[in-house]
């Protein structure tokens, strides 16, 4: 229930409301990859970059490695706080993991960012 407010805070737009629903329900359920990917999103929709980078690593940790689209969050994150290294790395991550069109497409523009030295 608490996952579902999050989502719905998320999806209206209200960040810092989405943030408090889904660090309460991510303490319910620390193994939850979904609930610790939904924090991210929302906490990199109030520009918490270093904090969005944790919640990340955690989803990932929690299931969403097989994911390309997660590592290119990641890497994004990662890009906001300055740190084009692990940026590059997560990237990397994403690379050898079959990706759509679009997702190639997020891919080539991350890593044009962080040749170019960019934080966005």
């Amino acid at each position: 229930m608490v996952h579902g407010l999050a989502a719905a805070e998320l999806s209206l737009g209200r960040p810092e409301e989405a943030v408090r629903a889904a660090r309460a329900a991510s303490s319910l359920d620390p193994a939850n990859a979904s609930m610790h990917h939904l924090l991210a999103q929302a906490l990199a929709g109030v520009g918490d970059w270093e904090e969005a980078v944790l919640a990340r690593r955690a989803s990932l940790e929690w299931g969403f490695s097989d994911r390309p689209a997660s590592w290119l969050l990641l890497g994004q994150e990662l890009l906001n706080t300055g740190d084009t290294t692990a940026a590059g790395a997560a990237v990397d991550s994403a690379a050898v993991l079959p990706m759509d069109a679009n997702e190639q497409a997020v891919m080539a523009r991350l890593r044009a960012a962080i040749d170019g030295g960019a934080a966005r």
